[in-house]
């Protein structure tokens, strides 16, 4: 999370299973 907000890119942290929800190509809203 550190690096990725150091280096500006989005990142969604600490959802499990995520990857049962979204797949690839899918578009996210990160706030």
């Amino acid at each position: 999370a550190i690096l990725a907000r150091s280096f500006e890119i989005p990142a969604v942290l600490g959802l499990s299973n995520i990857t049962q929800y979204v797949q690839t190509g899918d578009e996210l809203i990160v706030d």
